[in-house]
């Protein structure tokens, strides 16, 4: 509802990110893109029966391909934000839309370590208060055993493939195990 668009809008908007409006229609060979990326799209894509392009052959299904392409066109030498409020079309042979919201940050190369990855801790950050000014609390994300485990792993050298967050309290324990750790090396 129109509320809390703009309860998102502002919150987006005070943190330095700029609002875009999109057109809604998309070239058939976005779809393709995706396709061959092995990208999933999120269902049936709705086409418009009688276009007058090719270039606005299918409503939008995802509101991330325009913000890519203002973040090529328009990111430099300073950080880009911009995010979009719009909807997204699916389904076949009843079409519906839903109600979206999607933010983009471009950050410039940097010359650090290729193992820091500063932008990405930038971009958390960033939101994370977005999500607390909306909610009021800073939100908790719960990751199975197993992805945990993974990131062990990945810690130690290992191969990860997904992001994970420990639970509320695990961070202690975390933190007292690498003391001991700590300690150990030193003796």
């Amino acid at each position: 509802d129109y509320r809390n668009e703009s309860r998102i809008a502002q919150a987006l908007a005070t943190r330095g990110y700029r609002e875009a409006v999109t057109f809604s229609l998309q070239p058939a060979a976005l779809q393709r893109r995706y396709e061959r990326a092995g990208v999933a799209l999120p269902g049936p894509v709705v086409g418009i029966l009688n276009p007058l392009s090719e270039d606005q052959r299918y409503l939008r299904f995802s509101l991330l391909p325009a913000l890519l392409e203002l973040g090529a066109k328009y990111a430099r030498d300073d950080a880009y934000r911009v995010f979009e409020i719009g909807h997204v079309f699916e389904g076949d042979p009843e079409p519906f839309e839903t109600p979206g919201v999607a933010g983009l940050l471009a950050l410039p190369q940097s010359a650090e370590p290729a193992w820091r990855d500063s932008g990405f801790l930038t971009f958390k950050g960033e939101s994370l208060a977005f999500v607390r000014a909306l909610v009021g609390r800073t939100p908790e994300v719960v990751t199975p055993a197993a992805t945990r485990a993974a990131s062990s792993r990945a810690r130690c050298g290992g191969r990860f493939d997904g992001a994970t967050r420990l639970a509320p309290g695990e961070e202690r324990g975390v933190a007292r195990r690498r003391q001991g750790r700590r300690r150990d090396r030193r003796r």
